[in-house]
């Protein structure tokens, strides 16, 4: 049986993930993002004293105290897009309120006993983002460019087309809950199989809407490694003889002058959005022409991120590039802000990667992990959303899928 203490950590939890990765649920409640991650970290704290003994936890408060003291000496330190221009005390509530929540929630479900906490919350996550994804369809098919010119205007302070629509930073976030599907299809049969298929298709499309390249590559990539990755008896001799056969055919593809067409195909796919001009780009860098503007300045900004560490490695200096938030942290911070930061980071991962209960879900935690870095390292965005699927959405699921398909098979 399921306490009544936990059934209210699953209402309270559940309620804080909707409300971050279902924009229809706070449009219509118009609930400030940041009362809903106060309520939710005071409350869990009360019920649950005990989470913050976790490392990830003890880290994060490390990273606190150093921001703490910065903010005291007038530090400039760089998060998620925010200066000097925004009042230092208000990036250090803003950076709390993005995190707190998401490890604590964590927390509480890594050290829970009870197999009905990752029940519940795993199929309130499957349901969630099921619904977030499904309620966008009507407006994708109407106009194919709606989610990037939405987010766009928000980012300009401007009004936005509609309200129900997901920002940047959550967007970026949808080809991290791919893992988890890619596993799910894989484990389940049946109706239950062409669900997730369905629900997979979905989210591809919407990732493919965004008009985010590094989201579309990830997503592709992670798709031709799902057809190669192979589950069940003698799956490590057919994943290896998968793999060998997707070498030679890229090899093929590659030198046999097809690849052109396929990026050709793309930059037709994103004609008048973002994303042609890094297409047409990564066609020219195959075609031997050198780097691009776009990719050269990117690079650039980040190379400013990482002198500004050079030039002050235990804090950092002012002046970072804003387009990594991993280099942008390091070089506004220094290795003092930057290693309780990652470390955060890296004991959650730890601590989730011990609970993955079967090869498949520990190689899909894994792919989803590295993607998510991989957004760390190439945009300055990382925010609330991010933290939460990389706390919660991403391992919650893929332990609750492994359990329920266990016990249907029994």
């Amino acid at each position: 049986m399921i306490s009544l203490k936990d059934k209210c950590f699953i209402a309270i939890a559940l309620f804080y993930i909707a409300y971050l990765a279902f924009p229809l649920i706070s449009s219509l409640t118009h609930i400030p993002i940041w009362s809903v991650c106060i309520f939710t970290s005071l409350a869990l704290l009360m019920m649950y004293p005990y989470s913050i003994n976790q490392n990830f936890i003890i880290w994060f408060i490390i990273y606190c105290v150093i921001l703490i003291i910065y903010c005291i000496c007038d530090h400039p330190f760089h998060i998620n897009g925010m200066g000097s221009s925004n009042a230092a005390h208000r990036r250090l509530i803003i950076e709390i309120a993005w995190i707190l929540p998401n490890i604590l929630i964590a927390s509480v479900v890594i050290k829970s006993k009870s197999i009905h906490i990752y029940e519940i919350l795993g199929m309130g996550i499957l349901i969630i983002l099921f619904l977030s994804l499904l309620s966008l369809l009507p407006s994708l098919l109407t106009y194919s460019r709606i989610l990037r010119e939405n987010s766009t205007l928000v980012a300009a302070g401007e009004e936005e087309i509609a309200n129900n629509l997901p920002g940047y930073t959550l967007m970026s976030c949808y080809v991290y809950f791919v893992p988890v599907l890619c596993y799910a299809f894989k484990k389940t049969s049946g109706l239950l199989k062409l669900f997730f298929l369905f629900t997979l298709s979905l989210f591809v499309f919407a990732i493919i809407k965004t008009e985010i390249t590094t989201s579309f590559v990830s997503v592709v990539l992670l798709l031709l490694f799902t057809i190669i990755y192979k589950v069940g008896k003698g799956a490590t001799s057919r994943t290896i003889t998968n793999l060998m056969i997707f070498l030679v055919l890229f090899i093929i593809v590659y030198t046999s002058g097809f690849f052109h067409t396929i990026l050709n195909i793309l930059v037709d796919l994103y004609q008048g959005t973002s994303a042609e001009s890094k297409f047409i780009e990564f066609r020219d860098m195959y075609l031997g022409k050198g780097q691009g503007h776009n990719l050269s300045v990117r690079k650039n900004l980040r190379m400013l991120s990482f002198q500004c560490f050079m030039n002050n490695p235990l804090i950092g200096s002012p002046g970072v590039g804003e387009h990594s938030s991993l280099l942008d942290r390091l070089g506004s911070m220094g290795i003092l802000g930057f290693i309780p930061y990652m470390a955060m980071l890296l004991t959650n991962v730890k601590s989730w990667y011990k609970l993955m209960p079967d090869t498949p879900a520990r190689f899909f935690y894994l792919a989803g992990i590295l993607i998510v870095f991989v957004f760390l390292y190439l945009k300055g965005l990382f925010s609330g959303e991010g933290m939460l699927f990389l706390t919660v959405l991403l391992p919650v699921p893929l332990i609750y899928i492994y359990n329920f398909t266990k016990y249907k098979n029994e």
